[in-house]
């Protein structure tokens, strides 16, 4: 039986496939445009000079101790816990690859379009969000991983509830609580993707003129895939409480998971704050396009022609609507705290579902030409933004290098030998500017402009010079002496003072 149920599942996929040649192939060009120069050009970014000297064991322990298990579980399974060039980048973007062609076949499998799937495939893959995940080698390829199991969970979800097929709700809770084991966010991508198919399914309805569904019906499924993301919500921190009451709980939750510290009206505050922020100023998220406040005028249009079409079920309408949009900043409110852009992958999901829309309800073949001339261009604009993007970062690591090679040569000019007797104090932060510079989150920040000097200490030693490093009080004393020093990279800005080699590169008042 297993043995047929094996088979059968071979057939499925190999016939997947086979029917979308043409959405396979062009996830795989537009892989290759965007992502290519990153796989290719490999940098050494924040976080990673962390990491790595880690052995298996003590990977799985520091991601369990965050409350990322599901990483912890991958990177005891898959060979991903060495902090290397190309391999972990080629794998992470390849499982992207695999959720733009899910997102693509799914939504075909509502309103059949290939065309259509073709256009929401390429803008999800191209769309800059990925890069702030993609280039943490740390945990590109199971965060990747994570969002294909998030996208699946959406899928199985409705169906499930749609069809009355308990077996795939079962599936949807367990690929859901996977997801979430391995970044929290990706409950952003179920509730986006269930909202998205249940729009997709009414306008199926309004294009074929029959009521699959009755308004009660869509929301008793709303219901159930509430219900859904709640238990696998549940059954992750009951889990990750287990473990973590045996392998240790990392200071890290407590500062970024403030959820016992919550003043619930700010946060409401402030996530329509970050809302407004979002949409009226995309500039920020997408270097200078206007992509997101582009779709979500286009989406705005759908939804009011949706609901002038469809009476009978404004209500579900206007809930979908809210719901696709407050997926991708609801983890402000639940974490009330600065989220990273790499979370709100969400985004990708509204785009595409915008795009898909367009095209799949538009009736004049020259206006379809014209949609789709547009979104090949959007993705060849997001390619390029990527690739600039990335392309800032190995700019970065180049300038850090030849800093670094400078500092290290003012050390030996002390004349104190190959290892100093002292340790080396870096006080104050180094900053740069450049034509391709792309200063965004993580992007284009120097190992010497974190402001936390125990990462250039770690990243000089994965350079392979081994100083030895300060205590705090040290730390902190040369902070106080470095004051009264000249700034880098004046004559005597390094210097020995109390046992110590200080590198001032200026404090901040």
């Amino acid at each position: 039986m297993q043995e047929k149920e094996k088979n059968q599942l071979f057939y499925n996929v190999s016939h997947i496939i086979r029917e979308q040649k043409a959405l396979l192939y062009s996830v795989i060009v537009a892989v290759i445009v965007t992502y290519g120069y990153e796989i290719s050009n490999w940098t050494l970014t924040i976080d990673e000079e962390i990491w790595s000297y880690s052995t298996k064991n003590n990977f799985a322990r520091g991601w369990i101790g965050d409350g990322r298990w599901g990483i912890a579980l991958l990177k005891t399974i898959l060979p991903t816990h060495k902090v290397i060039p190309f391999f972990n980048s080629l794998c992470a973007v390849i499982v992207l690859g695999i959720s733009a062609f899910l997102i693509g076949y799914i939504f075909q499998k509502y309103i059949s379009s290939k065309a259509a799937s073709i256009i929401a495939a390429l803008v999800f893959v191209t769309i800059p969000i990925h890069s702030y995940y993609l280039m943490f080698d740390t945990f590109a390829v199971e965060v990747s991983i994570g969002l294909v199991l998030a996208i699946l969970s959406g899928y199985y979800c409705v169906d499930g509830c749609m069809e009355k097929r308990k077996k795939r709700v079962f599936v949807s809770i367990g690929s859901l609580l996977l997801s979430l084991s391995i970044y929290q966010s990706f409950f952003q991508i179920f509730a986006s993707v269930v909202c998205s198919i249940l729009l997709l399914n009414i306008v199926k309805e309004i294009k074929t003129g029959n009521e699959d569904k009755t308004g009660k019906e869509y929301f008793m499924i709303i219901l159930q895939s509430i219900g859904v993301l709640i238990m696998a919500a549940l059954g992750y921190v009951i889990i990750n409480c287990i473990l973590q009451s045996y392998f240790g709980r990392s200071s890290y939750v407590d500062g970024y998971f403030r959820w016992s510290y919550v003043d619930y009206k700010t946060c409401i505050e402030q996530a329509q704050t970050y809302l407004k922020w979002l949409f009226l100023n995309p500039s920020t998220l997408f270097q200078g396009g206007s992509i997101l406040k582009m779709c979500y005028i286009i989406y705005s249009i759908e939804l009011i022609l949706l609901l002038i079409k469809k009476k009978g079920k404004r209500l579900i309408i206007i809930l979908l609507f809210i719901g696709l949009n407050l997926s991708i900043c609801i983890e402000y409110v639940i974490f009330a705290g600065a989220i990273p852009l790499r979370t709100m992958q969400s985004i990708a999901v509204y785009c595409s579902l915008t795009f898909f829309l367009l095209y799949a309800v538009c009736h004049k073949v020259m206006i379809k030409r014209i949609i789709v001339v547009g979104a090949c261009l959007v993705a060849l604009y997001q390619s390029s933004t990527v690739v600039e993007m990335f392309y800032s970062e190995n700019i970065r690591q180049e300038q850090d290098n030849a800093l670094l090679n400078r500092v290290i040569s003012e050390i030996e000019d002390l004349q104190l030998g190959e290892e100093p007797p002292f340790p080396i104090v870096i006080t104050g932060f180094h900053n740069w500017n450049g034509k391709y510079s792309v200063k965004t989150e993580q992007f284009s920040l120097s190992m010497f402009d974190t402001k936390q000097a125990f990462r250039a200490y770690k990243w000089m030693s994965v350079k392979g010079y081994n100083y030895i490093n300060p205590t705090e009080e040290q730390q902190t004393r040369a902070e106080e002496i470095a004051k009264d020093m000249p700034v880098w990279p004046y004559e005597g800005s390094v210097a020995v003072h109390e046992e110590m080699i200080i590198v001032n590169f200026g404090v901040e008042e």
